[in-house]
């Protein structure tokens, strides 16, 4: 979500194609200090696993202002879910904490 330039007219074409009782799944990252700590200081520009200027923090999406514009278009059922990335296993994992990345999900009630 972090690439697109308007989310609420993401979120409302999404809507539109998805069937009743369909769910929208997606990932982003969270609009926080430790967000542009780990995904643009030390991915991009430390550890160079990410392209330099792939994110830029100011598309990076707060999931309270996420979760406003789902409810806005008559989303339900909404879930946040946190993860991490783990450059020296190479591996993703689910964690409490929605500082940095997160999963969201759904319900199109209509």
């Amino acid at each position: 979500i972090e690439h697109i330039n308007n989310i609420n007219f993401f979120i409302k074409n999404c809507k539109r194609l998805l069937k009743k009782n369909g769910f929208i799944i997606g990932s982003t990252i969270n609009k926080t200090l430790n967000s542009y700590l780990q995904a643009i200081v030390l991915a991009e520009n430390i550890l160079k696993i990410i392209p330099k200027d792939t994110h830029n923090w100011n598309k990076f999406v707060d999931h309270n202002v996420l979760q406003k514009i789902l409810i806005l278009n008559n989303f339900s059922k909404i879930r946040f879910q946190g993860s991490f990335y783990n450059p020296v296993t190479k591996n993703w994992r689910f964690k409490k904490s929605l500082d940095v990345n997160y999963f969201f999900s759904a319900r199109n009630d209509s």
